[in-house]
């Protein structure tokens, strides 16, 4: 791989690299290695004793899912800093009594300043429920985290986990992978798609004034 690096990587047609670039060929090895070691007793007791001692560990994390592609902050590991796990918790109880009392729909909030950055403390132990193993019930990580369902904050959630914000990362994507987009649903006749990404491509432009 040292030598011909290109031969291993995730790269799209017009050359350029996807993602971390070699999620693909980690993804056939893990996979070859669980095929060869199943029905290996002692190895799936060392991954049980390994998956309990993780959730015993200091900082509470759950255990982490391979399906980490994209994402800078999967699982954070420490705190914010002056937080602790009982001065998060107040802040999510805040939180839940804010959507209690006044309910989530944004334009009735005159707390708005306060949830971002509620929410945003909090990230870390909605990471730690999101990814909770065995998995928590949408239902359950709404009563948890009313705020989480609401768009403002579902999206500052998306950043927080990606490093991006949405809206203008799809606006990118859409400018440089618009058109073959495009072409694609027009082949392939599949007429209300090929117009929400028309739409989506026009509206970049016209911000950009282009159009």
């Amino acid at each position: 791989m040292a030598t011909y690096p290109k031969s291993f990587e995730d790269r799209g047609d017009e050359g350029e690299k996807l993602g971390c670039g070699y999620y693909t060929m980690a993804k056939y090895i893990k996979t070859r290695i669980e095929y060869t070691n199943r029905g290996d007793l002692s190895l799936r007791l060392r991954q049980v004793k390994s998956k309990k001692a993780a959730a015993t560990s200091c900082t509470g994390a759950s255990n982490r899912s391979t399906t980490e592609y994209g994402c800078i902050q999967w699982q954070p590991r420490h705190y914010p800093e002056s937080e602790t796990a009982e001065t998060l918790q107040a802040k999510r109880a805040e939180l839940v009594a804010l959507a209690e009392s006044q309910g989530t729909t944004l334009s009735l909030h005159k707390d708005t300043v306060l949830i971002d950055a509620h929410m945003k403390a909090t990230y870390i132990i909605q990471r730690q429920i999101i990814n909770s193993n065995p998995p928590i019930a949408i239902e359950e990580i709404k009563a948890q985290f009313p705020f989480l369902f609401v768009e403002r904050w579902l999206f500052q959630h998306f950043q927080q986990l990606v490093g991006k914000p949405p809206y203008a990362t799809l606006r990118e994507s859409l400018a440089s992978k618009g058109n073959r987009m495009l072409m694609y649903f027009v082949k392939e006749g599949d007429v209300p798609e090929a117009r929400m990404v028309e739409r989506h491509h026009q509206v970049y432009f016209v911000v950009l004034g282009i159009f």
